[in-house]
């Protein structure tokens, strides 16, 4: 097959995988992401359009990946849509989403505060924010929402008059 034929191939399965996720077939959109992400890279197509469709088909992949509970997948997904294009405000919210999900707060609140900068006025993102500082909180503050380790009990140092005060009543005992 051509490229331009690889790459129309592509786009159906991107349409049917939308079509997939919105009746609620989330593993069957699943795969038709992946579907037109192997038929546009094997299309060997670049320049801007190829590189923004694929940006497209990982952050919808990822959706799909956050519906079956495949976190993992989706915040890799989100990455590589990142890559492709940094600027692209749906992918860093998603991951803000991902990363909330599991637990790390700290990239989470990195992801909400980025696409704010870049859209003041998303009130979704505003409270979506608040929420992990909320949650950061809540754990203590630690690396990745973890809590931070607990510092060690302090040992008590002897205590001089305590120890010669011992030892002179055991002397002096018969």
């Amino acid at each position: 097959m051509s490229p331009a034929e690889l790459s129309y191939l592509s786009t159906r399965e991107k349409q049917k995988g939308n079509e997939c996720y919105r009746a609620g077939e989330t593993d069957e959109a699943h795969l038709c992401y992946t579907k037109a992400l192997a038929l546009l890279s094997a299309a060997g197509a670049g320049g801007d359009d190829a590189t923004q469709q694929r940006a497209i088909l990982y952050c919808n992949r990822a959706m799909t990946s956050i519906k079956l509970e495949k976190l993992d997948k989706a915040e890799a997904d989100c990455d590589e849509a990142l890559a492709l294009d940094p600027s692209y405000l749906k992918a860093r919210q998603r991951r803000g989403m991902v990363r909330h999900k599991r637990g790390k707060y700290h990239g989470a609140i990195a992801d909400f505060e980025e696409a704010l900068r870049a859209n003041p006025s998303a009130k979704d993102l505003g409270k979506l924010l608040l929420l992990s500082r909320k949650k950061l909180e809540e754990v203590g503050g630690g690396v990745d929402g973890r809590a931070p380790a607990k510092p060690k009990p302090k040992t008590k140092k002897p205590d001089a008059t305590g120890m010669m005060a011992r030892e002179t009543r055991r002397k002096a005992a018969p």
